[in-house]
């Protein structure tokens, strides 16, 4: 790395140094928090995309540390409750409730509140399993399921990553109208920038 050191500005409680490599090439960035300990790497090919960079990597950490919290709440529920499934079946569930990826016709009868079509198309294994499954859709995201509708808007919308991508894209919009150094649901305390709240009281972006 050389001297060409620049330091970014402030974006939802982290900072940023970003060096370029020795023979003028890629640049590299590193950020620092004043709380939390993990720091976030990204790189970039020119220099005024260093900001941009920046932001898109503090998002894309943030989006990930809020589904795996939901996924150890979630998991900590169906233990608690004494959910067991089939092993093979877990996968699939994982990547519809966070990414909203479809599956096969059995999982997709079951998040679609279908008995008749579920019962047809459980195999040996899982009709052991129906009552289990009504258990875990008590504890699942209410919007996930329900209806075929619901379903193909969790899909179309890509489940929990779509909805912490677009509450970040929301708060970022929020922010420019202000001095853009406010959380999620506090204004900044040293200007008069724009106070937010928001019903959910556990969304993990400050």
């Amino acid at each position: 790395m050389n001297e060409k050191i620049t330091t970014t500005t402030l974006y939802k409680g982290y900072t940023a140094t970003i060096r370029q490599d020795d023979d003028g090439g890629a640049w590299h960035g590193v950020t620092t928090h004043d709380v939390k300990q993990h720091p976030i790497t990204f790189e970039f090919e020119q220099e005024d995309e260093g900001q941009a960079a920046f932001e898109s990597a503090v998002r894309l950490y943030l989006v990930n540390e809020a589904m795996e919290r939901d996924q150890q709440n979630l998991q900590r529920k169906i233990d608690e409750n004494g959910i067991v499934l089939p092993e093979y079946m877990w996968p699939g569930i994982w990547r519809y409730v966070q990414d909203g990826v479809l599956f096969g016709d059995f999982l997709m009868a079951v998040f679609e509140n279908n008995f008749f079509e579920m019962c047809l198309r459980a195999d040996d294994k899982n009709e052991e399993y129906i009552f289990n499954y009504g258990k875990l859709l008590y504890h699942v995201p209410r919007a996930c399921h329900g209806a075929p509708e619901a379903v193909q808007a969790w899909h179309s919308g890509f489940g929990l990553r779509g909805i912490y991508t677009r509450m970040l894209e929301k708060e970022d919009v929020a922010t420019e109208v202000g001095c853009g150094h406010a959380t999620w649901t506090e204004g900044c305390e040293n200007c008069e920038g724009e106070e937010r709240t928001t019903e959910d009281s556990d969304i993990p972006f400050e």
